[in-house]
């Protein structure tokens, strides 16, 4: 009967909060918060960016290369984990990496030109 009462507790609290939780993992798009980091990155050269709060990192990159684009992300975990190694033969490739609070990542790109661009997007 208890765990039958805390079950129902638990269903309606979470379903009362549903849109809250979302929220959480949720960018804040069109906001002041939006850091633009575009102005760090240099072509084959790793930049490190700790994060002012948990987000997610988006690389937009305006470019074509015949030998293709190689995006790397190290993440701010244990031995750099969780990494991640894009490689594209198509032009504007788009790609989005969580981050946490606190955590130092790093990010490489082969081909990054003025018109390619990293952002740090925070949560709600």
């Amino acid at each position: 009967m208890l765990k039958q009462l805390i079950q129902l507790f638990a269903e309606k609290f979470l379903q009362s909060k549903r849109e809250s939780i979302q929220n959480w993992t949720y960018p804040k798009a069109h906001s002041n918060s939006l850091v633009d980091l575009s102005s760090r990155v240099i072509a084959n050269q790793e930049i490190t960016y700790i994060p002012p709060e948990s987000g997610i990192l988006q690389v937009v990159i305006r470019e074509t290369s015949s030998n293709g684009i190689k995006v790397n992300f190290k993440g701010g975990g244990a031995q750099e984990l969780p990494r991640e190694e894009h490689f594209s033969i198509n032009s504007w490739p788009v790609y989005t990496f969580a981050v946490k609070k606190g955590n130092s990542v790093k990010f490489s790109c082969t081909a990054f030109n003025s018109e390619s661009n990293l952002f740090f997007i925070p949560y709600l």
